[in-house]
């Protein structure tokens, strides 16, 4: 997508996981924290998850037809073009962990859990909750960081082009 209401799209896509990222990672680590809310917090965070990652990659998308319509940026634009494909790559792992985390926390005969009326999920389902939501709650926390590097050199790119502010 190269345009959006007629203005680039990338300035106006990267919003989406610049806002929803950060919020996914502060809600993975409440359900890392709160066990006891995965369940029941699970229909909103698992959609929120497939919004930011999805969001990442329309705006890389968005951001490499920009690169392509302005080539005198060159080098500039190569470091922010390099974090932003791995920015991408996290969140779609993000996801895909995301994936893993809902299906044993809303199923956990998926992580060898007995459920029976009332009683409580084995030890084996609870673990592997635990672990998806830890494991989910870390690639989002590194999602985030990259996200703010990759930001960062954008925002260099767009106020900073001649490099006066430095490194």
């Amino acid at each position: 997508m190269k345009t959006l209401f007629d203005l680039p799209a990338h300035p106006l896509l990267v919003h989406t996981p610049v806002v929803l990222v950060p919020l996914v990672t502060l809600f993975a680590l409440v359900l890392v924290f709160v066990p006891r809310l995965r369940r029941k917090a699970m229909p909103l965070f698992f959609p929120a998850v497939f919004i930011a990652s999805l969001g990442t990659v329309l705006a890389a998308r968005s951001g490499e037809k920009l690169q392509e319509a302005l080539p005198a940026l060159g080098p500039l634009v190569d470091r922010h073009a390099e974090l932003g494909e791995q920015t991408e790559k996290l969140a779609f792992a993000m996801f895909l962990c995301s994936i893993a985390f809902a299906a044993v926390t809303m199923w956990p005969r998926l992580a060898g859990g007995e459920v029976a009326e009332g009683a409580e999920r084995s030890r084996n389902a609870v673990l592997a909750s635990h672990g998806f939501a830890v494991l989910t709650a870390l690639l989002a926390v590194i999602t985030t960081i990259w996200m703010i590097r990759t930001g960062h050199e954008g925002a260099r790119i767009t106020w900073d082009p001649a490099g006066i502010w430095g490194e």
